[in-house]
């Protein structure tokens, strides 16, 4: 995307428009009525692309649509609650939401994924002279192999929202009682999961982990979590940090197959050189394999981080034929380069392992709001050309529904602002047709009258979310801790309808 602009002397420049955007360079909407963009869904990527947005075109309104109550997420409801620091970011999105531009309507279903949508793509793109695609990517990937419908195999997106007070996973089915644990992925979010099964009521209990939650998490009795991973250390997705945070919890013991972290060949040993984080990763690795060595001291928890194995197959308990008793892994060994990306291929070997508990951490998988909204299922994104829809000239995406499941909020808010930047040119480049801009908008406002009126009584706004927050702070000061999330949709409403 190019932006072109005149400079004092009248020489004509012309500079990406995300390059204007990092300038501090705003484009003048001065002389048009204000362009109307909406997004839908209030996570990260949403509120992000509403800033960014806002600072290039000031005068540009923003909606925001979100199907729950509550705005945020997964910095609400993804974001593991001893790691406040990562939910700082809620303070940056409520400045955008209190900007007298911004609208918040929560508690809206949009799209024909839903039976009985509120609104659809095609009403918004009515009304709106943009629509921004922020959703998201709403449910966990499953593995398709024999077994994978015994009870207490449940996936790490579940789990997660569990502790998390995500309503939808309220009211998850998950026994804590067993003794072996199996979380098949190593990425930042099995960690999570593994340091939440294994760390002290003391550790959690401050937080906004539900109450519910954090009993039953001390009550858990496992006393070995594997792990595990089908490609090995080097490949892991796991952060130094993540992996030093659960080394150090209190009566845990980390356990690690030295080979899988010392005996490395010519090609690993210059490729960790070569990457000071990888280096550093691999460093702690070691270091915890050789405390595990020379440790007598006996551990309430081991965890074990298992390299190389693939889950084949979920077998039951011989105690209950319909729960998982164990899980059969094919032993895994790498083929190609590390540059090109290795390739984990079967051995022909096998290895059983324990598991009264299996955590599936593989990954998102995401899905078009609207059947016209194209989906590449390989890539696991909404197509679209960075940025723009494929096949629409005014329906954007942004966040991992368009890059894929994949990164942090960090690379959320960097993609955010490639996407407003997009978005902001079209827009500009639009205005340039005065007379038809605002004719355009004239026809646009009306129907966006129609549509905010036929959902104001189901829509919450920005101020009736901050009465749910308030009694979550609430009740959590009384049970000493930051907030006890509320979880039963019906009680949120009817605190926020509250006068």
């Amino acid at each position: 995307v190019v932006v072109v602009f005149v400079v004092g002397c009248g020489c004509v420049c012309r500079r990406p428009a995300s390059m204007v955007m990092r300038m501090g360079l705003r484009f003048s909407t001065a002389k048009s009525a204000s362009p109307h963009v909406a997004i839908v869904g209030a996570g990260p990527s949403g509120f992000y692309v509403a800033q960014f947005l806002q600072k290039a075109l000031p005068n540009l309104t923003v909606s925001l649509f979100e199907k729950l109550p509550t705005p945020y997420g997964l910095a609400r409801y993804g974001v593991a609650p001893d790691h406040p620091e990562v939910k700082n970011c809620t303070t940056q999105f409520e400045g955008v939401a209190n900007n007298p531009k911004t609208s918040l309507y929560s508690n809206i279903t949009i799209g024909d994924v839903h039976q009985h949508p509120d609104l659809t793509l095609g009403d918004l793109r009515s009304a709106f002279d943009a629509v921004v695609l922020s959703h998201g990517s709403s449910s966990d990937r499953r593995l398709d192999i024999p077994g994978a419908d015994l009870l207490n195999i449940i996936d790490a997106g579940s789990f997660v929202g569990w502790y998390n007070g995500d309503p939808a996973h309220s009211d998850l089915k998950v026994d804590l009682s067993g003794k072996h644990a199996v979380i098949i992925g190593q990425g930042n979010v099995a960690l999570d999961c593994a340091r939440l099964l294994v760390c002290p009521y003391d550790h959690v209990q401050p937080t906004d982990i539900t109450s519910v939650s954090a009993k039953r998490l001390s009550n858990a009795s496992f006393h070995e979590v594997h792990l595990v991973g089908r490609r090995g250390p080097i490949e892991a997705a796991f952060t130094t940090k993540e992996m030093r945070e659960l080394s150090r919890v209190e009566d845990v013991k980390c356990s690690i197959r030295g080979e899988h972290v010392m005996d490395f060949t010519a090609e690993e040993d210059n490729y960790v050189n070569n990457s000071r984080p990888l280096k550093r990763k691999m460093k702690l690795l070691q270091d915890i394999d050789g405390t595990d060595a020379d440790s007598d001291v006996e551990s309430k928890h081991i965890v074990s981080l298992d390299f190389f194995l693939s889950p084949a197959s979920f077998h039951p308990s011989k105690i209950d034929s319909g729960r998982i008793g164990s899980v059969v892994f094919d032993m895994m060994q790498l083929e190609g380069s590390i540059e090109n990306g290795r390739r984990a291929v079967k051995t022909g070997d096998k290895i059983e392992m324990a598991a009264d508990l299996v955590i599936l951490s593989i990954g998102r998988q995401g899905a078009s709001i609207d059947a016209s909204v194209p989906f590449d299922t390989k890539s696991n994104r909404i197509e679209n050309d960075g940025g723009r829809v494929s096949g629409f000239k005014d329906v954007y995406c942004s966040g991992w529904i368009k890059t894929g499941p994949v990164g942090t909020i960090a690379k959320t808010l960097s993609d955010a602002q490639h996407t407003a930047s997009v978005v902001a040119s079209d827009l500009t480049e639009l205005m340039q047709n005065v007379d038809a801009w605002e004719t355009r908008s004239r026809t646009k406002e009306e129907k966006r009258i129609k549509l905010l009126q036929r959902i104001k009584d189901k829509a919450l706004s920005f101020e009736q979310w901050k009465k749910i927050e308030s009694e979550e702070k609430k009740q959590g000061k009384m049970m000493k801790k930051v907030a006890e999330k509320i979880t039963n949709i019906e009680h949120m409403l009817s605190i926020a309808r509250k006068d």
